[in-house]
C-alpha cells in the first residue's frame, strides 16, 4: 500500500487560510420592479407606488461602513408626483412628506438618491409614509419607461414576471 506524505507546514497553513473566514461581498438579486410590485402586494404592510420627484432633507447615500453591524439611518424628505390607480395608470396627485431610512447588511448600507423615480412607499400605521433603502435595493427605480411599464402592467393584470422588462 503507498503512505500519501503529510502536508507540509506552509502547504496546511494556505488551506485553512483560503476555506475559512466571512464572505467578502455583498450578493444581491438585480433590482426588479415586477418582483418588488409583487412583494409589494403580498406583504402583510400597505403599499402605495408613486412616480415622482423624491428631495431629502439631508443626503443618505449608499455606504460601506467601517463598522461591521452599522445601524440603520434615516433622513426626512418628500414625494411629489402621481400615485399608481387600479387601472395601471400614475393618475392621482401625491404630495406627502416620507421618512426615508437605509438599512445595513453587515457593513453594506443602502441609500436613497433624490430625482424622479417610482417609489414603493409603505404606508406607515401613524398615516406617513416610509421608503425602505436596503442594501441590494428594490423599493426605488429610475423612472424609465420599461420601469413604468412594467408596474403599470403588473397593477392592471397584464403580466407582472420579474425579469421581463
Amino acid at each position: 500500500m503507498r503512505r500519501t506524505p503529510p502536508l507540509g507546514p506552509a502547504l496546511a497553513f494556505a488551506l485553512a487560510a483560503t476555506s475559512a473566514g466571512p464572505a467578502a461581498a455583498l450578493s444581491c438579486l438585480a433590482p426588479d420592479p415586477a418582483r418588488a410590485f409583487l412583494a409589494a402586494q403580498e406583504a402583510p404592510e400597505r403599499f402605495v407606488v408613486v412616480l415622482g420627484e423624491l428631495s431629502l432633507e439631508a443626503p443618505l447615500g449608499r455606504v460601506v461602513s467601517a463598522d461591521p453591524s452599522p445601524g440603520a439611518r434615516s433622513a426626512p424628505g418628500r414625494v411629489r408626483g402621481e400615485a399608481l390607480a387600479a387601472d395601471g395608470r400614475f393618475a392621482s396627485a401625491f404630495d406627502a412628506p416620507v421618512t426615508v431610512t437605509a438599512t445595513c447588511a453587515g457593513p453594506w448600507c443602502g441609500g436613497a438618491a433624490e430625482g424622479r423615480q417610482v417609489l414603493f412607499l409603505e404606508v406607515a400605521e401613524e398615516g406617513g409614509y416610509l421608503l425602505l433603502a436596503e442594501p441590494c435595493g428594490g423599493r426605488a427605480f429610475d423612472a424609465a419607461p420599461e420601469v413604468v411599464g412594467t408596474i403599470s402592467a403588473c397593477m392592471a393584470g397584464a403580466g407582472c414576471r420579474p425579469g421581463g422588462y
